[in-house]
């Protein structure tokens, strides 16, 4: 049973959310083992004054989080990552939570993440708002990496 917590992709102590935890925890007492091939996941990128980003999002069920990666502009060659879920129940009240990492990062450089949405009807785009110092408001686009590229990215080591 231990074994299948370390395989889990969903790290329990990162969810604020108590509700979160005493749902994994229930269904891990339960024996019902999410199954690999349940969890969706997709690849989006973006970049923006600099800086890329880069979110793998996952979804099992109505659970949602993403693996997000930060390079460029006042980070220079390092690589800030961490990872983000939303917190409450309905679409229009929840908020976006992050590690602790990722959090102290934007705090650092003065960046706060006000949302993230769907930019198309489909699923290919997402949108970040967020607010930055001297510029405001912006809007940041990531759009979906087709899964061919990911593939070669994967592979890259034996291609070179």
């Amino acid at each position: 049973m231990i074994a299948m917590l370390f395989a889990l992709p969903v790290d329990l102590y990162r969810h604020r959310s108590a509700t979160a935890r005493r749902v994994l925890i229930g269904m891990l007492a339960a024996g019902a083992v999410p199954d690999p091939g349940a969890i969706t996941n997709t690849t989006y990128t973006g970049t923006m004054f600099g800086v890329r980003v880069e979110a793998e999002m996952f979804q099992l069920e109505a659970f949602q989080w993403a693996d997000v990666a930060m390079s460029g502009g006042p980070f220079g060659s390092r690589v800030v990552a961490g990872r983000a879920w939303y917190e409450g129940e309905h679409p229009l009240t929840r908020h976006v939570c992050m590690s602790r990492v990722l959090e102290r990062t934007l705090r650092r450089y003065r960046v706060k993440l006000v949302g993230v949405d769907y930019a198309a009807e489909d699923g290919s785009e997402i949108e970040l708002r967020l607010e930055l110092p001297v510029f405001g408001t912006q809007r940041m686009t990531l759009t979906e990496v087709p899964a061919s590229v990911l593939a070669l990215r994967q592979h890259r080591d034996l291609l070179w």
